[in-house]
């Protein structure tokens, strides 16, 4: 079937992202084998000079680049003269299994005899998670790496010096361990305990029990406190007024300036009766206030009580109503 120059152009185009897409996969699928080698060259140079946490790195990103069984073993090695034996020993784990697979007998024993040496002196580290720590979402993190499950209570192989050991879960309070790993100590074992709850945010208005009840009893008592010392001063203008009559009276005859002091020592004498009953029903009411504020999380409204201005007559206090 004959296809015109114009379709084929369209069909080509309409091709091109997926050839492009492909070609770049297998870039890179196919790393990059000269600055692989270089690296590795690089690595050798500071293995040399035992420069061994700058060789570890060139290693490992020329094994990435381009994965080889020399690479391998270079890299176990710097590992191992850096002091890392369980990172060496995985790496000549993975070297026995490469050169095993493809037949390499020579570098399979070699890989496997350091591998094995390594193994007598491993330090393991056993994160115990008991029943009563485990809750829905927990989380146990490794230097940044998440445990599965599975491992919690394995013994696994670890690099001496400082780990971390972080657990979270949700609604609870972060618990972090710092953990140091020693040569030759062999086995190293940590529990982690229940997380502890995250502090519930308070409601507002709730955040303290009673708290505006407690605030209108002292007020209400501090009413009562003012009521009494006004009852106070009027009972004194009462008895000077009272006093002050004498002299313009004999028995119950007084001449015009008498009876007004008199009648002035009377009404202050009234005065003083109104506002000490006043402030002693305010201290009640403001006791009562306070002794029956709730302790738990409940409105003011939840007692039955309220508290209400009241005035007449020149004086003033509090109105209370409700049920206890």
């Amino acid at each position: 079937m004959d296809v015109h120059p114009r379709q084929m152009a369209l069909r080509f185009c309409a091709l091109a992202p997926l050839l492009i897409a492909a070609a770049t996969a297998h870039a890179e699928d196919a790393g990059d084998p000269p600055r692989a080698e270089a690296l590795f060259a690089e690595g050798r140079r500071l293995l040399a000079a035992s420069r061994f946490a700058d060789a570890c790195p060139k290693f490992a990103e020329s094994q990435r680049l381009d994965p080889a069984i020399g690479t391998l073993l270079n890299l176990g090695d710097c590992y191992e003269k850096m002091g890392r034996t369980a990172s060496a020993w995985a790496v000549f784990r993975d070297a026995a299994a490469e050169a095993k697979r493809v037949s390499d007998a020579r570098r399979e024993a070699v890989a496997t005899e350091r591998a094995t040496a390594l193994a007598l002196g491993l330090v393991r580290l056993t994160i115990l998670v008991p029943k009563a720590s485990q809750t829905a979402g927990l989380e146990v993190k490794r230097d940044g790496v998440t445990v599965d499950p599975a491992a919690w209570s394995e013994a696994t192989p670890m690099d001496p010096g400082w780990h971390a050991i972080e657990v979270t879960a949700p609604g609870k309070r972060r618990w972090t361990l710092p953990v140091t790993i020693v040569a030759n100590q062999k086995a190293t074992e940590i529990t982690v305990p229940p997380l502890e709850d995250l502090a519930v945010k308070a409601v507002p208005g709730e955040a303290t029990p009673g708290r505006s009840q407690r605030l209108v009893a002292v007020i209400v008592a501090g009413s009562g406190l003012a009521a009494l010392g006004a009852g106070a001063i009027f009972t004194g203008v009462a008895v000077a007024k009272d006093h002050s009559s004498a002299a313009h009276c004999r028995g119950n005859s007084c001449d015009a300036l008498g009876v007004e002091l008199r009648d002035d020592a009377l009404g202050s004498a009234s005065a003083a009766t109104a506002a000490v009953i006043v402030g002693l029903a305010a201290l009640g009411g403001g006791a009562a206030l306070w002794l029956t504020a709730p302790t738990s999380a409940k409105r003011l409204h939840s007692t039955g009580i309220q508290a209400a201005p009241s005035f007449g007559a020149g004086l003033w206090g509090a109105t209370l109503r409700g049920a206890f």
